[in-house]
């Protein structure tokens, strides 16, 4: 939907305005020219921060901008100010159309200090899938992945809306971080199977390389491996430059003489498009395709299709129905923004017709210019009301008596002195100590930590420590749990009926089977005499004394067992037991086994874990602190008071366990973890530092000087109390009124109030002078 603006058809002097893109660690700045209704690009410039602009000083910031903005004006003339500005933001800055109350006021004071007259804002992520919609010619679905230096911002874009956008500092590779990040998704079942870069600072190709090397975790819920696709590293700045120029009603145009879309785009102009038709961009490529990009998933072609549907405005450019789109990008149409609320925008309210609609725009022959949604919200003035008690006028009694003489005066002078210095100590000289009892709010969060034996470096997550070593010696019984057999084995005699014609003798390790399989050798060696040629000679017989090669009574087989010998033909030789065979037994006991001497080894180490760490604790200083697991364990010397297979009951072992560990300063750890959990809670809230904890959930040494472990840190809120402004409000209470004051606060649970010294025959009232409290807080585990 077109908006009027102020550019008289006759021909100006050219105008200047701004556009200022806020990213994650950097800043663009663009300036453009207008002229006659046109508007081209003069010159472009950007800086970084020195980390990030969450985490950069409001000084810092405005003297990045300054110099962003210094040298895109350095090509104007003195008296040519730049004054209008357009702002792209982050995601992260607006909530529900708005800007958040903690940017609005950075965004405040940048135009104050740098003179600077704001026009509209757009959220970087929509303008750039706006751009994408206009140049596929359909609402994209894709994850938009922002790539930076030390960080990225992934936005969830289905059917033309981001539904998502999360952020994480780059660890290890880009893409193994979007793998990491994307886990975090809650909004979507299945995610798009595209993954668009925009990225201004590293190689393209080396990181399209990196993305489409990477194998995606099986838990991510794509419907095939996803496409990679790359935007043009002035993608962003144009989206915006697009996005702005349509709101105002104008069409962007190219020039014929832009050779590469990675050159600066000098002078891609706007031109006022006709009501009546739609003007198709030319000659602009945003991206550079890795596939063919088409629609993968029935799914996505479904949600485009019913947005598509759904999208109803006269204006075909409009990337949002007419109502909307100014409460998007913080445009107000034909409304004096100095009327407008601070402390709330009122947005117009809807055109009667489309007909009345369109009368207006034609009968309107002037331009005007719309004003930000960015206005002070004045300050907030802090005001207390103090208890006053009443004062009770008392009249002075007057008192006469006639001072004893002799040797009276000075006990009763003593005896007035002490009982004034009582009445002056109870009212001036008594202290009291309140116990509040908070319960605080538990917050927790799972964060990949390095221990290294240098430095800190909180932006790269790594903590200084020492590596220490200690050997404990003990002992550790087992009962043992393994089983084996032992008996005796059966004996007998056979007879040999052998066939062979010539003289033989067999080993005494020859094998003879019995039908149901058992093995018998022979105990000594023995000769086979020859028999008679012929079928119906007699085979000649022999003698021999065999044993079972098995234990058990299995083997106490009975007289009259046929067995084969060793390999040989049974019509060559065969063996028979004239008598049973006997003597063989078997039984089960209980014999130290495998697992019983590997379940020592395993249980020495947790035997003397306690006191590794109580010992380790003496070695370190008053301020570091013991990480709860140690990096390694390992069993030294050792010595086992049984063998493998020895009948045993138990098992008894003795050795040494060197024990490695991290000691790490506590402070570090504090300060650590304030700033990863800073962002998790709001402003009036703090960590309660004393009750800090840590998880070890994994720990891998990688290489002698760094440890790389994931740990799981739980911190407890407590609501930010004035405690002077407490002392005062029960300055002079009784306890009964001072606990109904108290319990009134959040998260208090309990009060407990002490008197020094505690009288009890006096009233219960707390000390009528505020430094004689004391007012301690104990936060319930």
């Amino acid at each position: 939907m077109p908006i009027s603006l102020p550019f008289f058809k006759k021909k100006e002097e050219p105008k200047y305005f701004l556009v200022l893109l806020l990213r994650g660690e950097k800043v663009h700045a663009v300036l453009l020219e207008e002229l006659d209704g046109k508007i081209k690009i003069l010159e472009k410039s950007q800086e970084f921060f020195q980390s990030s602009i969450e985490d950069t000083s409001e000084e810092e910031l405005l003297t990045v901008l300054d110099k962003a903005i210094t040298n895109v004006e350095s090509t104007l003339p003195l008296d040519f100010p730049t004054h209008q500005t357009v702002f792209g933001v982050k995601e992260n800055w607006v909530l529900d159309g708005k800007i958040k109350k903690q940017y609005l006021s950075k965004l405040k004071r940048i135009c104050d200090e740098l003179g600077l007259a704001p026009i509209g804002f757009l959220v970087i992520h929509e303008a750039i899938g706006h751009l994408m919609k206009k140049e596929e010619g359909a609402p994209v679905s894709t994850l938009l992945v922002e790539t930076g230096k030390r960080s990225l911002i992934v936005s969830l874009i289905k059917a033309g809306r981001i539904l998502e956008t999360k952020s994480a500092p780059v660890k290890g590779s880009y893409a193994y971080t979007v793998d990491t990040l994307l886990k975090e998704f809650a909004t979507s079942e299945i995610l798009p199977s595209r993954i668009t870069i925009f990225n201004d600072d590293k190689n393209e190709d080396v990181l399209m390389q990196e993305f489409i090397g990477h194998t995606w975790s099986k838990s991510l819920p794509f419907l095939h491996v996803p496409q990679i696709t790359t935007l043009s590293k002035d993608f962003g700045i144009y989206a915006i430059i697009t996005a702005s120029a349509q709101q105002m009603g104008f069409e962007v145009l190219e020039t014929e003489n832009e050779v590469e879309i990675h050159q600066q785009l000098e002078t891609a102009e706007v031109r006022k498009p006709a009501i009546e038709s739609e003007k198709e961009t030319e000659g602009y490529q945003p991206q550079n395709e890795v596939q063919s990009v088409k629609e993968s998933q029935s799914l996505e072609r479904e949600q485009a299709e019913e947005i598509e549907k759904g999208e109803q405005a006269d204006n075909k450019e409009a990337l949002y129905p007419k109502e909307d789109v100014f409460q998007k990008f913080g445009f107000y149409k034909d409304t004096d923004i100095a009327k407008i609320s601070k402390e709330e925008v009122i947005p117009p309210e809807p055109m009667a017709s489309q007909e009345e609609s369109s009368a207006h725009k034609q009968s309107s022959n002037s331009f005007l210019y719309t004003a930000i949604l960015i206005l002070s919200k004045g300050k907030h003035v802090l005001s207390h009301t103090f208890h006053t008690h009443i004062k009770h006028r008392i009249k002075k009694p007057r008192i006469s008596f006639t001072m004893p003489k002799g040797k009276f005066v000075l006990p009763v002078f003593i005896t007035i002195l002490l009982l004034l210095g009582a009445i002056l100590l109870y009212i001036f000289g008594i202290k009291a100590i309140v116990t509040l009892t908070i319960e605080p709010k538990v917050i927790k969060q799972t964060q990949d930590v390095v221990f290294v034996n240098t430095s800190s470096d909180f932006s790269k997550n790594t903590i200084a420590a020492d590596f220490i070593t200690i050997s404990e010696e003990g002992s550790v019984s087992e009962t043992i749990t393994g089983k084996r057999e032992v008996g005796e084995k059966a004996k007998g005699s056979v007879t040999l009926y052998s066939r062979f014609t010539q003289d033989k003798t067999l080993p005494s390790d020859t094998t003879i089977t019995s039908s149901n399989g058992l093995q018998f050798v022979f105990d000594d060696d023995t000769k086979l005499a020859s028999a008679s040629a012929g079928a119906s000679a007699s085979p000649s017989t022999t003698k021999a004394n065999v044993t079972a090669k098995q234990i058990g009574k299995e083997s106490n087989l009975p007289s009259g067992t046929k067995f084969s010998v060793s390999s040989f033909d049974i019509s060559d030789i065969e063996a028979k037991n004239d008598s049973a065979f006997s003597g063989g037994s078997k039984k089960e006991i209980t014999a130290v086994s495998k697992n019983d001497l590997q379940k020592a080894l395993d249980d020495l180490p947790k035997q003397l874990e306690q006191k590794a760490k109580e010992d380790l604790s003496k070695k370190v200083s008053k301020d570091q602190a013991i990480l709860p697991s140690f990096i390694s364990t390992t069993v030294g010397k050792k010595d086992f008071d049984k063998k493998e297979g020895e009948e045993a009951k138990s098992l008894i072992l003795k050795g040494t366990v060197d024990y490695k560990a991290i000691a790490y300063k506590r402070s570090d750890f504090i300060l650590y973890a304030t700033r990863i959990l800073s962002n998790s809670f709001p402003s009036n809230f703090s960590i309660s530092q004393n009750n800090l904890k840590e998880t070890v959930k994994s720990i891998k040494q990688k290489n002698g000087s760094e440890v790389l472990s994931t740990l799981e840190i739980q911190a407890f809120l407590v609501s930010k109390l004035d405690m002077e402004n407490m002392k005062k409000n029960i300055t002079g209470k009784t306890f009964l009124q001072a606990e109904d004051l108290l319990l009134k606060l959040p998260q208090v649970s309990d009060v407990r109030i002490i008197l020094s010294p505690n009288v009890s025959f006096l009233p219960k009232f707390l000390p009528r002078i505020s430094k004689n409290i004391e007012i301690r807080t104990k936060v319930n585990d």
